[in-house]
């Protein structure tokens, strides 16, 4: 079984093949717009919050939505897909070589167990947060109840940035020729500096 996972590997690379260009190109496209049309959006949200500074809930729920996004935001928009566009920029044959280079999984390591661990206990949080600040207000739930759970998986996911740091420096020196892991740095601080201003917001 082990001998034949390299093989179903590049089956699975090689299907990528025929429209290995056109994905590159769609996602040139996509990150040109959301160029102008994330940072729009972030605009008029934080106009509201100024605005309805004084109404404690929609304060809360878009303090939390901003932070949320923002962090989000980053990671795609600024790390992953970017990170993904560089990869399209290879030629095919290129990369099906270069990543015959990376054989075992850069992830399957001690930092990466707990970068994956961090990444779920980011996920539960999150999902706690969103259930409290956004589902059981309408019951007449205080909404500050899952800001700090926001703000615990905010900083989850940095931590989980930060032990897979190595693993994606590692394969990306191996397959772009360059680390594009500076970018995933800043997305964590992002994170970070947001979640410790929601479990720091007074209640």
């Amino acid at each position: 079984m082990p001998a034949s996972l390299p093989g179903s590997r590049e089956n699975r690379l090689e299907r990528l093949r025929p429209t290995w260009r056109e994905r590159g190109e769609k996602l040139e496209r996509l990150l040109r717009a959301a160029r102008v049309v994330l940072p729009g959006t972030l605009s008029v949200q934080a106009v509201v919050l100024i605005v309805s500074w004084n109404e404690t809930i929609i304060r809360i729920v878009l303090t939390e939505c901003l932070a949320i996004e923002v962090y989000g935001l980053l990671y795609v928009f600024y790390w992953l897909l970017p990170r993904q566009r560089e990869v399209f920029r290879i030629p095919f044959d290129e990369y099906v070589a270069k990543m015959r280079i990376v054989r075992r999984g850069p992830f399957i390591t001690p930092r990466g167990v707990v970068s994956a661990a961090f990444a779920i206990a980011g996920m539960v949080f999150l999902g706690l947060g969103s259930i409290f600040s956004f589902v059981l207000p309408f019951g007449g739930a205080d909404p500050r109840t899952g800001i700090r759970f926001i703000g615990v998986s905010l900083w989850c996911g940095a931590l989980g940035n930060l032990f897979g740091f190595p693993s994606f420096r590692k394969v990306d020196t191996a397959v772009l020729g360059h680390a594009f892991t500076g970018r995933l740095l800043l997305t964590a601080s992002v994170a970070a500096i947001g979640g410790t201003i929601l479990i720091l917001l007074p209640s």
